[in-house]
């Protein structure tokens, strides 16, 4: 229940329907009202002196309490009141403090009663869990198997020792209405990763402690957050975060279900990591004063398809209210971001895109500037250096309460600044983004620029909402003359401290030239559009590597050394970031390389090459020692991403190797072009979510070769790919094969 503010009640007043269930001597907790990385702990308790049920007015036994708490009536906005919770049950378990060790209280299991329907309601639980002693929490189901219909509802939990309300290999079971006050270690508990279709809704935790680690029960427990999500096929509804040291909600999503559910038949070839919601629902939770709102990392969650956190209200955490990190295919959907440190953060590792939509996010609502004045806070950051492809996408976001104060409602920032420079760029794809004051619109500042050493930051404004000085689209770009070197009609941005322009209706993409020239030799690229010429030097001091950003045109491109002669490195790979949301941009038919690649003239002798129509969509020199485990192949020619979405009904490859050589080609047998090149164990290599493995019967093979006894055509053959070791078996019984020897068919 929320708190309404009466100057005129030396107690507090509440919803009547809350009063009436509250008698004298009962107790009452008010939760934390409070920024920064105390907060967590600042609720307050008191007890009830005198109730009217009728007006919903409470006083208290203590000494009238300071009316700082933001209420339902003002003077800030209702929805960041306060929540009033009853502390005091009929039915007590209290432990008493009878052992050596204090941390040692009591605990209450139900264990292995599958099918049988539990209540348990109505219980204040004092003095309960055993820190350190694994399966010891205050109220504990215990492999428990389906319990459905069983209900645990209006409980208290104080004073624990080591976690709070703990489903462990249990499923189906109801957790609504609790309270939890002044907890170790996590607190409402999915344990295993194993549980199943359980539903937590409008559950209170506050005063979550992180537990020691020399205490630890081999769980994350040094990390604790109020809500603990290993599972995400359960429900998480209304419940409330009110203060934790750590998180208030932490996807904690592992590679498979671990502990004894690991056994269970169900469970098999589970991986938590990567399941979806489907017919489940995170929805409109709330997490307030803790560290951060909600987190997904570590290790990260990265559902099979989109899933979306549905009205996620996170305000007043001491560091982030949404922490993305090591994650993949998640939606944050009608989310209210406010007054946290950074109303959210997009960082590293992501393998796939995440959005952010229909959101708001606060820099300053009107509460805080009426109880703690005004003060700078960060909006959306992401980070310069992750991949475009996995970068974080926003639509249809409002920043507000940024007025009169230069803070950046949406930042770069940076981490790992060491990482491959291969990822030093700072695309966003962003729509519909509206701000309350110019100050706070997107910005390159020069103090970034600084920090890090980049030079080539830029990011897409495509409805021109973002940082437009005329509502056109185009792109801010950082201020210098590579940036510029084919943009001759861009304006500076004004701000103090900017070290960006705005280009109007361009439209820039990131091309990456990869050569395979010595490090430390002098070389330099130089591209012509007929127009103008320009010449980009290698960015990063230990690689031959050019990444210039263009706009769309064709272009000419080579190389030359110090001596200003063209070169032609044995292996060139262009590629090209993900491609912007405007849609006329370079792609690989927009830049001729001088090379000299004999690739075509080779492929002039095979027939079905120069009449199939077929593309050349990947070519590599293979090197003598490929290290496929931690980095993609380094192809010549690689366009997979330009005709991602295409359809093609033949597949071929071509090998040469000194004077001999092979072709062979197929009907296709994936329609994915990510999944057609080198099968490797990075996860850069096929479609980023799972690696590439391959192995089934193709048809209407055609073989052409200068080896005899090769050629043919017709052939029905069979496809391996796989990037790691194997076994001999004959994994789909290919006729002839040995199941003993390695030979042509095999399994992974």
């Amino acid at each position: 229940m929320d708190l309404v503010y009466d100057p005129l009640v030396t107690g507090l007043k509440t919803d009547p329907t809350f009063a009436s269930c509250v008698d004298v001597g009962d107790e009452v907790m008010v939760t934390s009202s409070y920024m920064g990385f105390d907060a967590w702990e600042s609720h307050e308790t008191f007890t009830v002196a005198s109730v009217d049920p009728i007006l919903g007015e409470f006083d208290f036994t203590e000494d009238p309490m300071y009316k700082t708490f933001p209420t339902l009536n003002g003077p800030g906005e209702p929805i960041y009141a306060v929540e009033v919770a009853r502390m005091t049950r009929r039915f007590v378990f209290e432990a008493q403090y009878d052992s050596p060790d204090p941390l040692l209280g009591g605990h209450f299991i139900i264990m292995h009663t599958p099918s049988i329907v539990q209540t348990i309601f109505g219980l204040e639980i004092r003095n309960f869990g055993q820190q350190g002693r694994l399966g010891r929490y205050p109220l504990h189901f215990h492999m428990n198997g389906d319990v459905s219909g069983s209900v645990v509802s209006k409980n208290v939990v104080r004073g624990s020792h080591q976690r709070c309300y703990v489903l462990h290999g249990t499923d189906n079971a109801i957790v609504v209405d609790n309270v939890a006050l002044d907890a170790v270690g996590h607190c409402y508990v999915l344990e295993d990763g194993g549980e199943t279709g359980n539903t937590f809704e409008r559950n209170l935790a506050a005063m979550v402690e992180t537990q020691p680690l020399e205490r630890s029960i081999g769980a994350s427990d040094h990390e604790a957050t109020s809500f603990w999500i290993t599972n995400v096929h359960n429900n998480f509804i209304g419940n409330v975060a009110a203060g934790g040291r750590n998180a208030g909600y932490w996807f904690e999503t592992l590679g498979a279900v671990v502990g004894p559910s690991a056994d269970l038949p169900k469970n098999e070839g589970v991986i938590p990591m990567y399941l979806p919601f489907g017919n489940y629902q995170f929805k409109d939770n709330v997490a307030h004063s803790n560290r951060d709102g909600v987190r997904t990392y570590f290790p990260g969650w990265k559902p099979s398809e989109l899933s979306v956190i549905e009205g996620m209200v996170a305000y007043k955490n001491a560091q982030t209210g949404i922490f993305i990190h090591g994650t993949a295919n998640v939606i944050f959907k009608n989310a209210l971001m406010a007054d946290n440190w950074n109303c959210a953060t997009h960082a590293l590792h992501n393998s796939a895109p995440n959005f952010i939509e229909d959101s708001k996010c606060v820099g300053l609502s009107q509460d805080v500037l009426h109880r703690f004045g005004p003060m700078c806070r960060d909006g959306i950051m992401y980070t310069y250096n992750e991949p475009p492809h996995a970068q974080v996408v926003l639509r249809n976001i409002t920043f507000e309460g940024w007025a009169e104060m230069y803070c950046d409602a949406l930042a770069l920032y940076t981490v790992e600044p060491d990482r491959d420079p291969y990822y030093a760029h700072a695309t966003l794809h962003a729509t519909d983004l509206f701000f309350d004051h110019d100050a706070s619109k997107p910005d390159i500042p020069c103090s970034l620029v600084e920090e890090t050493g980049t030079q080539d930051f830029f990011f897409e404004d495509v409805d021109g909402t973002q940082g437009s000085p005329t509502g056109a689209p185009g792109f801010l770009v950082q201020d210098n003359e590579d940036m510029k070197a084919f943009l001759p009609n861009c304006i500076p941005v004004t701000r103090p401290g900017s070290c960006a322009v705005f280009c109007e209706n361009v439209c820039l993409r990131r091309a990456h030239f990869s050569t395979d020239i010595t490090p430390g030799v002098d070389l330099t690229l130089v591209i012509n559009d007929g127009t103008t010429t320009h010449l980009y030097r290698h960015r990063h001091p230990f690689t031959n590597n050019f990444e210039p950003v263009l706009p769309a045109g064709t272009y000419d491109a080579h190389f030359i050394n110090a001596n200003g002669q063209q070169v032609y490195p044995g292996g060139v790979a262009l590629a090209f970031n993900s491609a912007p949301l405007c849609p006329d941009h370079i792609d690989a038919t927009s830049i001729t390389l001088a090379d000299a690649s004999n690739t075509a003239a080779n492929l002039a002798h095979i027939p079905e090459a120069v009449s199939g129509d077929y593309q050349l969509v990947y070519e590599l020199n293979i090197p003598s020692n490929p290290n496929y485990n931690i980095a993609p192949p380094l192809y010549n020619k690689d366009i997979h991403e330009s005709i991602r979405f295409a359809s093609f009904d033949r597949i071929a490859y071509y090998l040469e190797i000194d004077d001999e050589y092979v072709w062979v080609s197929m009907d296709t047998f994936t329609d994915d072009s990510r999944k057609i090149g080198v099968p490797c164990l990075s996860l850069e290599c096929g479609d980023g979510v799972t690696r590439t493995v391959i192995q089934q019967i193709v048809n209407n093979v055609n073989v052409v070769s200068n080896v005899a006894g090769l050629s043919g055509s017709g052939y029905t053959g069979n496809v391996e790919f796989w990037p790691f070791n194997y076994g001999p078996a004959n994994g789909i019984s290919i006729p002839g094969a040995s199941t003993t020897d390695y030979d042509f068919g095999d399994a992974p």
